[in-house]
């Protein structure tokens, strides 16, 4: 296949909204330092892109700016950052890692969107991100290189439910990793608000027979 890398020269601050849109013959691309800001959409749909080093000036990622990505791989993002916009990674579905090494965890709200997180695994400074929508969700958190901190261990364990309607129902509520399963530690994440306002269709629902594979 063609091989396409962009340079982009340096003196550039910014890199603007849907600069490279669907630019899928695109496979790698080198942002120089000098970048403080990555705008909307910059690189959607750049569907040729596997890695992703955003360089250490850059303060925030704009709203979409790598949604469709299909082939990213691998996500640097640095320390500075402190937002990164709605559906930034949107459809990122090969992920499987990101490293972030900003010290407070960036507020990310659905950044992540139609990601299978439960595939990717985080790598962080600090055990903050833990306790972090929605960096707690992805399938594993585990220290940066030269970091410290306890690795919390989770039960994944997929439970099986006698009744789909019942499944169905608690799905939409507390997939947290949005792999459309429940395993034990979502289960354990569980409010008793959020559980209110499951509606099981009618279904009476008996938890006797309540089992773990």
């Amino acid at each position: 296949g063609r091989c396409k890398t962009s340079i982009i020269p340096n003196g550039v601050t910014s890199i603007g909204y849907y600069a490279f849109k669907n630019s899928s013959d695109l496979t790698s691309i080198n942002i120089p330092d000098g970048v403080t800001s990555i705008e909307s959409g910059a690189f959607m749909g750049c569907s040729g892109l596997t890695t992703i080093v955003i360089p250490d000036g850059v303060t925030s990622i704009g709203g979409s700016a790598f949604s469709g990505c299909s082939g990213l791989t691998s996500v640097t993002i640095p320390d500075k950052v402190t937002n990164i916009g709605a559906s930034a990674f949107d459809k990122c579905q090969g992920l499987t890692d990101v490293y972030c090494w900003a010290e407070i965890a960036p507020s990310a709200s659905s950044a992540f969107s139609n990601c299978i997180l439960s595939n990717i695994t985080l790598h962080v400074p600090n055990s903050s991100y833990q306790e972090t929508q929605p960096w707690k969700s992805f399938g594993q958190i585990v220290p940066l290189p030269g970091y410290e901190f306890e690795i919390v261990e989770r039960d994944n364990t997929i439970i099986n439910f006698a009744d789909s309607k019942v499944k169905t129902a608690l799905v939409k509520v507390c997939d947290i990793d949005k792999d459309s399963e429940i395993s034990v530690w979502e289960a354990e994440q569980i409010t008793n608000a959020q559980f209110n306002q499951v509606s099981f269709d009618k279904t009476i629902v008996s938890f006797d027979e309540f089992e773990t594979t």
